[in-house]
């Protein structure tokens, strides 16, 4: 089984003209969202290519679906793919990095998609990003809140959750 990850723009939220007006985002995420998008403006980057990044080099998420509205996300979406192409050729195995995002959550607190990013982006752009995902004075501190939101929630220990307590057979990696 595959787990796959959809929306990584969060509908419109991870992009310069905002989320539709109907979008479920509490008024603190699309503020915090507005906030990044702002960030990225300033420095003149593009928050939909710097968030189409961020989900396709997630190792822990295999497949990535992106919801693509105009030829800007299409475009945005080629590029990133083809900068992280670059990087897949020297990467390493997926049980190394496995294991090393393990240790770099348990030891920096940093987001640990932060080393993939750092070989993909360049040296502006990655410190945008660090910024955008520093947890206590990036724009989401005060939606992340005083925890550690990288090692308290990672979107996959829900489904690890998930498949404990369905009771029936799962594979390693549906239960750690």
């Amino acid at each position: 089984m595959t787990l796959l990850s959809a929306a990584p723009l969060s509908m419109g939220l991870l992009t310069h003209q905002g989320p539709p007006v109907w979008h479920p985002a509490s008024d603190e995420l699309k503020r915090a969202c507005r906030d990044a998008a702002r960030l990225c403006q300033d420095n003149q980057m593009d928050v939909t290519h710097l968030a189409t990044v961020f989900a396709l080099v997630e190792p822990r998420i295999p497949c990535t679906i992106l919801g693509i509205k105009d030829i800007a996300q299409v475009q945005a979406a080629q590029r990133a793919a083809s900068r992280i192409s670059s990087l897949t050729a020297t990467s390493t195995t997926e049980a190394e990095e496995t294991n090393d995002i393990e240790k770099e959550k348990q030891s920096t607190k940093q987001h640990p998609s932060l080393r993939r990013l750092q070989a993909i982006l360049t040296p502006e752009e990655f410190k945008v990003v660090s910024h955008i995902l520093d947890p206590q004075q990036g724009p989401f501190c005060n939606v992340w809140g005083s925890q550690n939101f990288y090692c308290s929630w990672d979107g996959i220990t829900p489904v690890h959750e998930f498949w404990k307590d369905l009771n029936v057979a799962a594979t390693k990696w549906q239960l750690e």
